[in-house]
């Protein structure tokens, strides 16, 4: 279930990664379309204060330029399994936004 989860927002990150390298007028045209996919998917997550990921992930991360929003975010289903199994024995680790800065 995580792990899916976590290839879902891999899959929002490379497309960010991509639009980085592409003309603007390109990504403007890309981003009409990504917003309602983005907007879903808002409507069936939950905002959390922490990033969902791996440490090295994590670090990875933490300095680009990219709006890591989607890491920020987690299914019900999944909010219910953290307060049940916690993260740390499921693999995932998790850090605040504030460490992002």
């Amino acid at each position: 279930m995580i792990s899916e989860y976590l290839n879902d927002l891999t899959t929002r990150r490379i497309i960010d990664e991509i639009l980085s390298l592409l003309p603007s007028d390109v990504v403007d045209l890309i981003q009409l379309q990504l917003a309602k996919i983005d907007a879903d998917f808002k409507n069936i997550t939950i905002e959390i204060n922490e990033f969902v990921g791996s440490a090295k992930l994590f670090d990875r991360l933490k300095n680009s330029n990219l709006n890591l929003w989607y890491y920020f975010r987690i299914t019900p289903e999944l909010f219910k399994y953290e307060n049940a199994l916690s993260f740390k024995y499921s693999g995932i680790y998790r850090y605040t936004q504030r460490d992002k800065n």
